[in-house]
Order: structure tokens, then C-alpha cells, then sequence
């Protein structure tokens, strides 16, 4: 996050308590094409107009991991992570549960200790709101943007299986 809107957000923090309401919202999910092995996830939230861009690599794809903490979410096995790894810096993808059936979702940049960890994203949104999101984006991914020759050594992203989510969604 850029300097000055690190301060702008470390001042959203420190004045609005994350009860407020401020912090409840939706998210919207968006992948970019897959080029030269990489594919750009973008994630944004109406929650104080946050948005993060994360760099999905083919040397560590985590489109495995990803769906299995979806699942978890739907499964309400939480918290939840999803580690993402940039070829270097790491982002965890974190659903907690929260009050009101909501999740508690959060983006952390840990590089690789977990411990030190720096929330960089935070929302309070509905696990159905987010698993249907990542479901319908992904959906889009496989159809319009992903294009194998330019992902050869992270698998085939075509045998992702979102079967048990879309049942979830009631999609089945």
C-alpha cells in the first residue's frame, strides 16, 4: 500500500472501531489473464473502499488452497488461511468468524512469519457474499481469461473442481 494511503487507512483504523458498521460490506473479486505464469487476483471491498492487487504464481499455485479454504468457510470450519505466495512476499487470505453470521475476513502481509503479520485488508462480509464471489470470478477465469500455454508448470487450473461450493451456493 502506498505511503500515503497507508497513513490515511492506519488513521481509519485508529478512529473507527471495527464494530462500526463502517467496516461491513461486500467484496468483488477480479483475475487478470494468465500471462508468462503469473495471474493477478484483485480484491476489493465497499468496506472503506479498500482494494488489494496479490500475484499468483505458477511456481506456487494457490488455487488448490484457495478452494479448500473456501470450502472451509462453507463448512464454517474457521478461522480459515489461504496463503498466497508471491515468489517472495506472502499474503494470507484470513476468514474469522464474526458477529452476526458474518466472517471477519482479512488480508495479512507476513512475508513468512505468520506471527509479525501486518493486516493490510480487513471487511466484515457475508461467507455467502464472498464464497459466491470467488466462485463466480473463477468460473470466468477458466472460461474467458486462462489460457494453459501461459500457466505450463502451476497444473492444469482447468480440473479445479468447484463442485462442492456451487452446492453450497445452491448452483448444483
Amino acid at each position: 500500500m502506498p505511503a500515503h494511503n497507508r497513513n490515511r487507512y492506519a488513521d481509519f483504523v485508529q478512529y473507527t472501531p471495527y464494530e462500526s458498521e463502517a467496516w461491513q460490506g461486500e467484496i468483488n473479486v477480479c483475475f487478470s489473464q494468465s500471462t508468462a505464469g503469473w495471474i493477478l487476483l484483485w480484491i476489493a471491498s465497499t468496506a472503506y473502499l479498500q482494494h488489494i492487487t496479490l500475484y499468483t504464481s505458477e511456481v506456487m499455485p494457490p488455487y488448490p488452497d484457495l478452494l479448500r479454504w473456501l470450502e472451509a468457510i462453507t463448512e464454517k470450519r474457521l478461522p480459515a488461511d489461504c496463503a498466497i505466495f508471491e515468489e517472495g512476499p506472502v499474503k494470507t487470505l484470513r476468514a474469522r468468524s464474526a458477529e452476526d453470521g458474518l466472517l471477519d475476513f482479512q488480508i495479512l502481509d507476513n512475508y513468512w512469519e505468520i506471527e509479525d503479520a501486518e493486516i493490510i485488508f480487513r471487511c466484515r462480509v457475508s461467507p455467502r457474499q464472498l464464497v459466491a464471489e470467488f466462485v463466480a470470478k473463477l468460473e470466468l477465469l477458466l472460461e474467458k481469461y486462462y489460457i494453459p500455454e501461459e500457466w505450463p508448470h502451476g497444473g492444469d487450473l482447468r480440473g479445479l473442481d468447484l463442485s462442492k461450493l456451487k452446492s453450497y451456493l445452491g448452483d448444483s
